[in-house]
């Protein structure tokens, strides 16, 4: 991926600041479990997975970021979404923190889609930095 810069010792401060703090993986804990209650079927992909968390809370994810890195399953981007040869589509497509980094938020949306099984589903939680809630 051309132009391409990723710090990795991003991800190492990210993946000690999460065995530390409690809260963190508190916090998480709820969003992931608010994911599982709206993924289908047992083809489960995570777009941008960082320190590749997610597997705590969903065994059978697939876990990806641009980069393939210790933490995740494979490299992936957002904007050309692939599946293995012996599996035909994904049966659902998640990211959390993940929208607000893409340059071309459309481009996604369309490749998610064509790799989506039909009724499966695309989910997704965003930050909501707002003043009063």
């Amino acid at each position: 991926m051309k132009g391409l810069t990723y710090d990795l010792s991003l991800l190492n401060r990210s993946a000690a600041a999460w065995k530390r703090s409690a809260g963190l993986r508190e916090m998480y804990a709820a969003l992931y479990r608010e994911v599982n209650t709206h993924c289908v079927g047992d083809a489960v992909l995570e777009l941008g997975s960082g320190i590749g968390v997610s597997r705590e809370f969903l065994p059978k994810v697939v876990t990806t970021d641009i980069v393939k890195t210790e933490y995740v399953d494979r490299a992936m981007s957002a904007y050309d979404i692939e599946r293995p040869a012996e599996q035909p589509k994904w049966s659902s497509i998640f990211a959390i923190d993940l929208l607000h980094h893409l340059r071309e938020p459309m481009r996604f949306f369309e490749s998610a889609s064509k790799q989506l099984a039909t009724g499966g589903r695309i989910v997704l939680i965003e930050p909501a930095a707002t003043f009063g809630g």
